[in-house]
């Protein structure tokens, strides 16, 4: 029989220290006075760690710039806890935008990275997002099904694009209407599969760009804060080697209400 575990990271869990982005200039160099700051574990075991990211910090590539991405600094942590650890790896299950904030899942060895790879693979690893859009989505829920691919009139490579079907990788976005605001329409969104920008792709296919989301188009929201208005707030994952099923979830971020704010507040 299995076990659900549940977790709800309520606010100050959610925002923790406030600080300045990590490319900030001025920002100190993550250490063992601070690391805790830098970097916000949520949950942690044997082998999954589960971090709750910051808008602004890359995943696991840091443009040449040392120590600023959170692999990087989960290997700060280790070498603090332990000196022992100082060439820990952290192995990547799961991916989150630089500029979208929340939940992102590691695994601590090679044998749980596969555990965890093929659920994913599977379809049995759940992330849920909240994300206010521009304009207004006109349904209150459906799925977004078409497949995705690099854009190839984008430079940089990062860029994806909706293309026809039976090209690309099949991709499928859920989503629900929150609430409808001015100009805006705060959603929750859920991902079917797990492709690289595929929430925003989708989303900008629809008319809908993400607050903030000048790569893929928004306009309306271009005055917004740095980063996007886009928050990985739900995961829920079976833990390797047991029955247990791990629900993370914590509560909207700071930089939602901001969007809604920034949304109302527009003529």
């Amino acid at each position: 029989m299995k076990k659900i575990l549940f977790f709800l990271l309520l606010a100050p869990v959610l925002s923790g220290c406030v600080l300045k982005p990590l490319e900030s200039q001025d920002h100190p160099a993550a250490n063992c006075d601070n690391i805790d700051r830098a970097v916000n574990v949520v949950y942690e075991d044997d082998d999954v760690i589960v971090v709750n990211k910051k808008a602004g910090v890359p995943a696991f590539y840091s443009d040449g710039k040392k120590g600023e991405s959170v692999a990087e600094l989960l290997r700060v942590r280790a070498g603090c806890g332990n000196l022992s650890a100082e060439t820990q790896w952290f192995y990547r299950v799961d991916t989150l935008d630089r500029g979208a904030q929340g939940l992102i899942l590691f695994a601590k060895n090679k044998k749980a990275q596969r555990f965890l790879l093929q659920q994913s693979r599977d379809g049995n690893i759940e992330k849920r997002y909240f994300a206010v859009v521009e304009g207004i989505v006109a349904k209150d829920g459906g799925v977004i099904n078409a497949p995705v691919d690099k854009d190839p009139a984008d430079k940089s490579g990062r860029k994806m694009k909706t293309v026809k079907k039976g090209t690309g990788q099949d991709a499928a976005t859920g989503y629900t209407v929150v609430r409808r605001l001015k100009n805006a329409t705060y959603l929750d969104v859920s991902e079917r599969t797990r492709r690289r920008h595929q929430v925003r792709a989708h989303l900008a296919s629809a008319g809908h760009p993400v607050f903030g989301d000048a790569m893929y188009g928004a306009t309306f929201s271009g005055g917004f804060s740095d980063g996007l208005a886009m928050q990985a707030y739900f995961l829920r994952f079976k833990r390797p080697f047991s029955n247990e099923i791990l629900e993370l979830q914590l509560t909207p971020a700071d930089r939602l209400a901001q969007a809604v704010d920034f949304a109302q507040g527009r003529p």
